[in-house]
């Protein structure tokens, strides 16, 4: 079925872009331009609700010119799927971690190093569009891929969840932990300690009901929509990523826009990550404690968590991986961390 959507998505994303000529050309008040975007979020956490508060901020501020058609829970495609849906044009926009932006220009990757950022601030400063690195990159991302970064969001710091409690990264010695299927993810779970196991987020929740895999990590609104103590019984507060999500959008759709839509679609880019990062940080220590309501035990540094084991293990899986490769990057993060 998703395959069908997929065919059915790319014939629609083609006679949009021949409607719009892929130019400049002048057209009618009338005309609507409609932007497919796919997401695997359930539309219950937020960055489920994000797609589609852009969504209707985008047709209230286009006067319905600019519609954008949301289709969350991986209807259309998986986590790994929608990324090339967006770069192949099936369809126009989807969001994903900075990870997948490395498969297509490599420095990305970087950004998403577990233990970067010492706060929000610190990522949301390295991260803004109007950034020298941002901006650079993204240039980049474009010339290399034909894809787009909208803008960079704060998507909440990651835990660890486990059948069983966690203290310190021995105790993940053959332990069974998911991992997102990028580099950069492996290397922190094993870093942790545990086996990474790469998988779909599909697959998760039904593979750690089967005992295929042990555990998994996440923000605390990921834990929370999905219903996690029902597979789950312990979160461990590692804060291991402060997680950074990144919202792109196929270059040929974003350049068939006439320019007014174009900074219609920027602006309300711009407010829809101001707002999604404040609710991320407004609400994971809620969201965590109505799991604690549910059920799960929250161990936290207090409870003899040792965040200071987990950190040197990390960075030691970091460095011997890629440090070499990202050594210039990561004193260009350093710098605007330190500006």
């Amino acid at each position: 079925m998703k395959k069908v959507l997929g065919i059915l998505l790319a014939v629609a994303m083609v006679l949009v872009l021949v409607a719009c000529g892929g130019s400049k050309q002048p057209q009618t008040d009338e005309t609507v331009y409609t932007l497919v975007y796919g997401h695997m979020s359930n539309p219950t956490d937020i960055p489920g609700q994000m797609a589609d508060n852009l969504a209707k901020l985008v047709k209230e501020k286009s006067g319905g010119r600019l519609v954008i058609d949301v289709y969350p829970s991986s209807q259309i495609g998986t986590q790994a799927e929608l990324p090339e849906m967006v770069q192949t044009g099936s369809i126009a926009m989807t969001h994903c971690t900075q990870s997948v932006l490395g498969n297509w220009y490599p420095e990305f990757s970087a950004l998403d190093t577990p233990y970067l950022y010492d706060n929000v601030d610190q990522l949301l400063k390295v991260n803004a569009m109007d950034s020298p690195l941002i901006t650079r990159l993204n240039n980049e991302l474009i010339n290399a891929s034909g894809v787009r970064l909208l803008y960079n969001y704060y998507a909440g710091a990651r835990e660890l969840t486990c059948n069983k409690p966690i203290y310190t990264p021995d105790d993940l010695k053959g332990v069974k932990i998911r991992a997102i299927a990028q580099p950069m993810y492996v290397c922190a779970v094993e870093g942790m300690g545990a086996v990474a196991t790469p998988l779909d987020w599909s697959e998760v929740v039904t593979s750690l009901g089967t005992k295929l895999i042990d555990g998994q990590e996440n923000p605390a609104d990921v834990l929370y929509a999905n219903n996690m103590w029902e597979v789950q019984d312990y979160v461990m507060k590692t804060d291991h990523f402060l997680f950074t999500g990144a919202v792109i959008i196929n270059e040929k759709a974003f350049n068939a826009l006439p320019e007014d839509l174009q900074k219609i679609l920027l602006d309300c880019c711009y407010e829809i990550q101001q707002s999604t990062s404040k609710d991320f940080s407004a609400k994971e220590a809620d969201l965590l404690a109505k799991c604690a309501e549910n059920g799960m035990t929250i161990i936290t540094e207090e409870d003899g968590l040792d965040l200071v084991a987990f950190k040197a293990s990390v960075a030691a899986k970091v460095e011997e991986t890629f440090g070499d490769q990202y050594a210039e990057i990561y004193k260009e993060i350093n710098e605007l961390k330190a500006a």
